[in-house]
Protein backbone atom coordinates (compact mmCIF):
# COMPACT_ATOMS: atom_id res chain seq x y z
CA UNK A 1 0.00 0.00 0.00
CA UNK A 2 2.76 2.04 0.77
CA UNK A 3 4.21 1.57 -2.21
CA UNK A 4 1.52 2.51 -4.27
CA UNK A 5 1.20 5.65 -2.45
CA UNK A 6 4.85 6.49 -3.34
CA UNK A 7 4.95 5.15 -6.72
CA UNK A 8 1.48 7.49 -7.53
CA UNK A 9 1.58 10.17 -5.32
CA UNK A 10 0.89 12.71 -8.06
CA UNK A 11 -1.87 11.03 -9.58
CA UNK A 12 -3.52 10.75 -6.22
CA UNK A 13 -3.06 14.40 -5.67
CA UNK A 14 -4.45 15.69 -8.97
CA UNK A 15 -7.60 13.24 -8.00
CA UNK A 16 -8.19 14.75 -4.61
CA UNK A 17 -7.93 18.19 -5.93
CA UNK A 18 -10.14 17.45 -8.90
CA UNK A 19 -12.64 15.88 -6.56
CA UNK A 20 -12.65 18.30 -4.04
CA UNK A 21 -13.13 20.90 -6.66
CA UNK A 22 -16.13 18.82 -7.74
CA UNK A 23 -17.23 18.73 -4.36
CA UNK A 24 -17.39 22.76 -3.86
CA UNK A 25 -19.12 22.52 -7.31
CA UNK A 26 -22.11 20.26 -6.42
CA UNK A 27 -22.00 22.46 -2.88
CA UNK A 28 -22.58 25.95 -4.75
CA UNK A 29 -25.28 24.92 -6.97
CA UNK A 30 -27.01 23.03 -3.72
CA UNK A 31 -26.51 25.79 -2.08
CA UNK A 32 -28.04 27.91 -4.75
CA UNK A 33 -31.19 25.67 -5.32
CA UNK A 34 -32.09 25.68 -1.90
CA UNK A 35 -31.39 29.41 -1.03
CA UNK A 36 -33.44 30.54 -4.77
CA UNK A 37 -35.16 27.59 -5.50
CA UNK A 38 -38.66 28.73 -4.57
CA UNK A 39 -37.77 32.72 -6.57
CA UNK A 40 -38.64 33.20 -9.62
CA UNK A 41 -36.30 35.10 -12.34
CA UNK A 42 -37.87 38.13 -13.52
CA UNK A 43 -37.82 39.37 -17.20
CA UNK A 44 -35.18 42.31 -15.78
CA UNK A 45 -32.04 41.33 -17.45
CA UNK A 46 -30.08 42.90 -14.13
CA UNK A 47 -31.13 39.77 -12.54
CA UNK A 48 -29.90 37.38 -15.26
CA UNK A 49 -26.66 39.16 -14.81
CA UNK A 50 -26.85 38.56 -11.34
CA UNK A 51 -27.74 35.00 -11.64
CA UNK A 52 -24.41 34.50 -13.91
CA UNK A 53 -22.16 36.16 -11.90
CA UNK A 54 -23.06 33.97 -9.13
CA UNK A 55 -22.33 31.08 -10.96
CA UNK A 56 -19.13 33.10 -12.67
CA UNK A 57 -17.52 33.38 -10.03
CA UNK A 58 -18.37 30.24 -8.17
CA UNK A 59 -17.62 27.76 -10.90
CA UNK A 60 -15.43 29.23 -13.38
CA UNK A 61 -12.68 29.20 -10.95
CA UNK A 62 -13.16 25.71 -9.47
CA UNK A 63 -13.19 24.69 -13.60
CA UNK A 64 -9.94 26.32 -14.02
CA UNK A 65 -8.78 24.62 -11.65
CA UNK A 66 -9.81 21.18 -12.57
CA UNK A 67 -8.81 21.93 -16.28
CA UNK A 68 -5.38 22.95 -15.43
CA UNK A 69 -5.18 19.74 -12.97
CA UNK A 70 -6.27 17.57 -16.02
CA UNK A 71 -3.61 19.24 -18.16
CA UNK A 72 -1.24 18.44 -15.79
CA UNK A 73 -2.16 14.97 -15.28
CA UNK A 74 -2.49 14.31 -19.15
CA UNK A 75 1.18 15.90 -19.37
CA UNK A 76 2.79 13.17 -16.96
CA UNK A 77 0.59 10.56 -18.45
CA UNK A 78 2.21 11.37 -21.64
CA UNK A 79 5.53 11.40 -20.34
CA UNK A 80 5.66 8.49 -18.69
CA UNK A 81 4.53 6.74 -21.72
CA UNK A 82 7.09 8.68 -23.99
CA UNK A 83 9.79 7.39 -21.17
CA UNK A 84 8.75 4.41 -20.72
CA UNK A 85 8.99 3.66 -25.19
CA UNK A 86 12.39 5.41 -24.78
CA UNK A 87 13.60 3.03 -22.23
CA UNK A 88 12.52 -0.18 -24.20
CA UNK A 89 13.60 1.55 -27.66
CA UNK A 90 17.19 1.82 -25.14
CA UNK A 91 17.00 -1.49 -24.04
CA UNK A 92 15.87 -2.85 -27.58
CA UNK A 93 19.07 -1.33 -29.38
CA UNK A 94 21.11 -2.71 -26.43
CA UNK A 95 20.05 -5.94 -26.98
CA UNK A 96 20.27 -5.72 -30.69
CA UNK A 97 24.15 -4.54 -30.45
CA UNK A 98 25.30 -6.83 -28.18
CA UNK A 99 23.68 -9.93 -30.69
CA UNK A 100 26.04 -7.74 -33.83
CA UNK A 101 29.09 -8.01 -31.39
CA UNK A 102 28.65 -11.21 -30.27
CA UNK A 103 28.66 -12.89 -33.58
CA UNK A 104 31.19 -10.80 -34.90
CA UNK A 105 33.10 -11.73 -32.23
CA UNK A 106 32.47 -15.39 -32.77
CA UNK A 107 32.74 -15.27 -36.59
CA UNK A 108 36.33 -13.62 -35.78
CA UNK A 109 37.22 -16.39 -33.05
CA UNK A 110 35.87 -19.56 -35.86
CA UNK A 111 38.38 -17.81 -38.04
CA UNK A 112 41.13 -17.71 -36.22
CA UNK A 113 40.61 -21.34 -35.55
CA UNK A 114 40.01 -22.26 -38.41
CA UNK A 115 42.97 -21.69 -39.44
CA UNK A 116 44.93 -22.77 -36.61
CA UNK A 117 43.20 -26.45 -37.38
CA UNK A 118 44.27 -26.31 -40.60
CA UNK A 119 48.04 -25.51 -40.12
CA UNK A 120 47.77 -27.81 -37.12
CA UNK A 121 46.65 -30.58 -39.26
CA UNK A 122 49.81 -30.36 -41.60
CA UNK A 123 51.96 -31.62 -38.65
CA UNK A 124 49.88 -32.43 -35.59
CA UNK A 125 53.42 -33.58 -33.64
CA UNK A 126 54.60 -29.38 -33.21
CA UNK A 127 53.57 -28.04 -30.07
CA UNK A 128 53.54 -24.51 -31.01
CA UNK A 129 50.27 -25.29 -32.96
CA UNK A 130 48.25 -26.16 -30.20
CA UNK A 131 50.15 -23.17 -28.03
CA UNK A 132 48.53 -21.23 -30.45
CA UNK A 133 45.36 -22.47 -30.43
CA UNK A 134 45.16 -22.07 -26.80
CA UNK A 135 46.27 -18.17 -27.05
CA UNK A 136 43.24 -17.54 -29.53
CA UNK A 137 40.86 -18.66 -27.15
CA UNK A 138 42.70 -17.19 -24.62
CA UNK A 139 42.14 -13.60 -26.33
CA UNK A 140 38.80 -14.23 -27.23
CA UNK A 141 38.32 -14.79 -23.83
CA UNK A 142 39.63 -12.02 -22.23
CA UNK A 143 38.14 -9.31 -25.12
CA UNK A 144 34.60 -10.59 -25.00
CA UNK A 145 33.79 -12.18 -21.91
CA UNK A 146 31.73 -8.95 -21.17
CA UNK A 147 29.47 -9.95 -23.80
CA UNK A 148 28.63 -13.15 -22.87
CA UNK A 149 27.95 -15.21 -19.42
CA UNK A 150 29.58 -17.70 -17.51
CA UNK A 151 28.67 -20.56 -19.19
CA UNK A 152 30.34 -19.48 -22.04
CA UNK A 153 33.41 -19.15 -20.50
CA UNK A 154 33.42 -22.50 -18.86
CA UNK A 155 33.10 -23.42 -22.71
CA UNK A 156 36.43 -21.66 -23.67
CA UNK A 157 38.25 -23.12 -20.17
CA UNK A 158 37.24 -26.82 -21.43
CA UNK A 159 38.73 -25.99 -24.58
CA UNK A 160 41.42 -24.70 -23.43
CA UNK A 161 42.10 -28.16 -21.31
CA UNK A 162 41.01 -30.37 -24.13
CA UNK A 163 44.27 -28.88 -26.58
CA UNK A 164 46.09 -28.56 -23.62
CA UNK A 165 45.98 -32.25 -22.82
CA UNK A 166 46.74 -32.68 -26.61
CA UNK A 167 49.92 -30.46 -25.91
CA UNK A 168 51.12 -32.32 -22.85
CA UNK A 169 50.69 -35.24 -24.97
CA UNK A 170 53.37 -33.90 -27.76
CA UNK A 171 55.48 -32.64 -25.03
CA UNK A 172 55.76 -36.18 -23.61
CA UNK A 173 55.87 -37.98 -27.02
CA UNK A 174 53.26 -40.03 -26.67
CA UNK A 175 52.59 -40.09 -30.31
CA UNK A 176 49.44 -42.59 -29.90
CA UNK A 177 47.57 -40.34 -27.49
CA UNK A 178 48.18 -37.25 -30.03
CA UNK A 179 46.73 -38.99 -32.86
CA UNK A 180 43.68 -40.31 -31.05
CA UNK A 181 43.41 -37.22 -29.24
CA UNK A 182 43.42 -34.80 -32.32
CA UNK A 183 40.58 -37.32 -33.83
CA UNK A 184 38.22 -36.08 -31.52
CA UNK A 185 39.38 -32.73 -31.24
CA UNK A 186 37.25 -32.27 -34.67
CA UNK A 187 33.90 -33.86 -32.53
CA UNK A 188 34.84 -31.36 -29.55
CA UNK A 189 35.30 -28.38 -31.88
CA UNK A 190 31.96 -28.63 -33.64
CA UNK A 191 29.78 -28.98 -30.64
CA UNK A 192 31.90 -26.11 -28.90
CA UNK A 193 30.57 -23.67 -31.91
CA UNK A 194 27.38 -25.35 -31.79
CA UNK A 195 26.94 -24.56 -28.42
CA UNK A 196 28.03 -20.88 -28.98
CA UNK A 197 26.09 -20.10 -32.49
CA UNK A 198 22.97 -20.40 -29.80
CA UNK A 199 24.09 -18.56 -27.40
CA UNK A 200 24.76 -15.45 -29.97
CA UNK A 201 21.34 -14.87 -29.94
CA UNK A 202 20.09 -14.90 -26.05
Amino acid sequence: MLKYLITNWAKILLSGIILISLIFSFISIKYFISTFGNSTLSHDTQKWAEFGNYFGGTLTTLFTLINVCTTIWLTMTVNKIGSTNTDNLIEAERKSATIHIRHEALKELRSELNSNYSTWKSDIYNLKFPLGCIDTITNFNDNYSYFFDNETQNWCHSLIFDINDIALAIKEKRNEDVEQLFSGLIIIYINFFAKFSRKVIC
